[in-house]
């Protein structure tokens, strides 16, 4: 299973948190529309670029995409690395001959999300103990 069909569980939930900090970026969502919602976890490591834009109350998930640095649109690219058309190859070079992905979230309402990173771990929080459990 790829990390989209894992991360699709996240379709119409709510985006509630996000923390920053030594180069891990942690994101918060819990179900919408449920009266006993379950809350996830996605920890990005080694992240080298981060853009949160329009980050709101009630943050809807759309659709999560981790891509390859070849499959980005260039337009996301430049805006990931505020860069402009004449020196986004090289970026886009060192990016790629470096490891890294991109991980794109796309919001009905709020938050949209880009950021370069190497590797993910996504969470699901027992509801009774609140530990986080790996999900496959």
């Amino acid at each position: 299973m790829c990390w989209e069909e894992k991360l699709d569980i996240l379709h119409d939930s709510l985006l509630y948190g996000i923390d920053t900090q030594n180069g891990h970026v942690k994101l918060y969502f819990k179900e919408n529309y449920t009266s006993t919602p379950k809350k996830y976890e996605v920890e990005l490591s080694e992240v080298k670029d981060l853009v949160v834009d329009n980050f709101r109350q009630g943050n809807i998930v759309l659709d999560i995409k981790i891509l390859s640095v070849d499959q980005v649109d260039m337009a996301d690219l430049i805006h990931l690395s505020y860069a402009n058309e004449k020196n986004i190859n090289p970026i886009k070079e060192s990016l790629r001959n470096e490891g890294y992905k991109i991980f794109l979230l796309c919001s009905s309402y709020g938050c949209h999300i880009a950021c370069a990173f190497k590797t993910i771990n996504f969470y699901e929080f027992d509801p009774v103990t609140l530990c986080k459990q790996t999900i496959l």
